[in-house]
């Protein structure tokens, strides 16, 4: 199952109701302040959790862009291993190891997936 599908799988209430119940308003971060000062694991909290006037739907419209940025490094990652390896052919390093970065957007969609499926 493609958890692109899961409004159309599972139902778009089904998911709603799960998602508010996961949300428990307790957020540290419940408004946008200090933003810039936030980790990552605190900015992402505050994405999901903390600032919506549409509660729970923001849950589902940040899993819905991660799966979709997934998707799309793992649909090209041939494009992106064939690029890297001529980069570093004409002595050019990525700040980032493209191997692992595919091998994190596989892992991420996994662990989506057998959250939700």
């Amino acid at each position: 199952m493609k958890t692109s599908d899961l409004p159309i799988r599972f139902g778009l209430s089904t998911i709603c109701l799960y998602l508010c119940r996961a949300n428990h308003g307790n957020s540290k971060h419940t408004n946008m302040q200090n933003t810039q000062d936030m980790t990552n694991g605190e900015f992402m909290e505050h994405l999901m959790e903390g600032y919506s006037k549409h509660g729970a739907l923001v849950q589902m419209v940040v899993l819905d862009c991660l799966q979709k940025g997934l998707d799309h490094y793992i649909e090209i990652k041939d494009e992106l291993l064939e690029n890297d390896a001529k980069m570093r052919e004409e002595g050019k390093v990525s700040f980032v190891n493209i191997k692992a970065w595919i091998a994190c957007c596989e892992e991420t969609k996994q662990r989506i997936e057998e959250k939700y499926s």
